[in-house]
């Protein structure tokens, strides 16, 4: 309901006298406490507006929160993308070669013991497995795939030194073992075996 206040109590103040002091100070108070009321019902007319208006900026807030994790949600789409094309490209090449059965490379699983016989014809079989591993990286990059990536890459780097060549040959391929593990980071390490065949959580 309105708050109605008295119309005009201006000729109560103009009188003087005792009766009229009363009068002025009853006024004083009637209208002190009417004005409280209106202060209250103001109040509860302001609480929707006010509520409206945090709502709005609660809901400003999270669109610009989504658009900053759409934007970072691209950025690192975008970093995997370069890692995935860096190790499927690292990957083929090395496959490519080794189907060819380099000679060069004999010598690189003559050192864990195999003799020159069986190294020429695993290396057509890791040659193509090398090559699977680089589609697979560019269509599903499982994070199991990018541990054996990385793991592989790591190992066949090291048997250079192993071979007798210089320590140098394994620093200049640290890109083809750390690249996989760079990736598997940016994803995510799994939190269980089932995560091992997914690229995120």
């Amino acid at each position: 309901m309105p708050v109605q206040f008295l119309k005009d109590p201006a000729p109560f103040y103009a009188k003087k006298g005792p009766g009229c002091k009363k009068i002025n100070e009853s006024i004083r108070l009637s209208m002190k406490s009417q004005l409280l009321h209106f202060k209250g019902n103001q109040e509860i007319l302001l609480k929707p507006i006010r509520t409206i208006h945090s709502l709005r900026e609660k809901r400003k807030g999270l669109k610009q929160e989504g658009r900053k994790m759409e934007q970072k949600k691209k950025s690192t789409n975008l970093y995997e993308w370069i890692l995935r094309i860096g190790i499927a490209g690292t990957f083929f090449g090395h496959g490519f070669l080794a189907i060819g059965v380099k000679p060069n490379w004999v010598p690189l699983l003559t050192v864990y013991g195999f003799s020159t016989e069986t190294a020429v014809q695993l290396m057509p079989v890791i040659g193509t497995l090398d090559i699977v591993i680089s589609v697979m990286v560019l269509i599903y990059p499982m994070r199991i795939l990018l541990m054996w990536a990385g793991i592989w890459a790591f190992t066949a780097a090291l048997s250079r030194p192993i071979a007798g060549e210089p320590v140098a040959e394994f620093i200049e391929r640290s890109a083809n073992w750390a690249v996989p593990f760079a990736l598997l980071l940016l994803q995510g390490f799994p939190k269980n075996m089932k995560g091992l065949f997914t690229t995120h959580d």
